[in-house]
Parts: C-alpha cells; sequence; structure tokens
C-alpha cells in the first residue's frame, strides 16, 4: 500500500507545471486555463515575475492585467449566447477556419479576436469568406 501511495505522488509531481521556469508573457498567456491546484503556484509565479520588473515595466502590466480582468468581466451572458447563435449560423468551413485561428491565439489575442467577432452582426459575418474572417485578428 505505501509503494502505490508513494508512486501516485510521484506520478503527481511529473504532471505538475512549473510556473516559475516561464516568463511573464507565457504566464498570461495561460490565464483562464490553470488547474483550481495550481493557482497558488501560478499566482507566486505571476508575483515572482512582476517584482522583477522595473516600476515603470510593473505599472504597465499591471494596467494591462487590469483592463483584460475588466474586459473579461464586462462580457454577459447575453453577448455569449448571441455570440454562439451567430457561430451557429456560420458555414462549416468558416466556423472551422475560426476555430483553428482561435487555436493559434494566446489568451489576450482570442480576446481581442472574439470582441472583433461579437462587434459583428450576423450578416456581416455570413458575407465574410473564411480566409477574411481569421484575418480580423491582423487587423
Amino acid at each position: 500500500m505505501r509503494n502505490i501511495i508513494i508512486s501516485v505522488l510521484l506520478i503527481a509531481n511529473l504532471f505538475a507545471v512549473d510556473y516559475s521556469s516561464m516568463s511573464l508573457q507565457e504566464l498570461k498567456n495561460q490565464r483562464g486555463g490553470i488547474a483550481p491546484e495550481d493557482k497558488e503556484a501560478f499566482k507566486a509565479a505571476i508575483k515572482a515575475k512582476m517584482q522583477s520588473l522595473s516600476p515603470e515595466q510593473r505599472e504597465k502590466e499591471k494596467a494591462e492585467m487590469l483592463a483584460f480582468k475588466a474586459s473579461v468581466f464586462s462580457t454577459t451572458p447575453k453577448k455569449i449566447e448571441e455570440f454562439e447563435m451567430k457561430m451557429k449560423s456560420l458555414a462549416p468551413e468558416k466556423k472551422d477556419a475560426l476555430m483553428s485561428k482561435m487555436d493559434s491565439l494566446s489568451m489576450e489575442e482570442k480576446f481581442a479576436f472574439k470582441t472583433k467577432l461579437f462587434a459583428m452582426s450576423t450578416e456581416e459575418l455570413s458575407a465574410m469568406s473564411a480566409e477574411e474572417m481569421i484575418h480580423l485578428s491582423d487587423k
């Protein structure tokens, strides 16, 4: 029994994420996808990276993080429902192109991309080609 417990603990450590070795940008890109058991380690890594910045850089990063947090909290269930309806109305090839594009983006880029899509009407989205849609994030 003791060997089983030790084995389970060793395996669990193999799957633990080492946030301390990530850059600040990599940590920021992980936001929203942190397992509950990793939240404290994630927060500690962010704090350590922030403390290593110059005061000017730290203020800039804090402002960006607060803006990101505010934008996430301003997304209402109604907006999400409207967005899902827009996505359902799209042709499969357009939907696949959008999903593929979103998979390649960081958390901030995804939010900016979805914000542009939120702002468009269903008719505007339907009129665009899949190629035009995936380049919305480039503008």
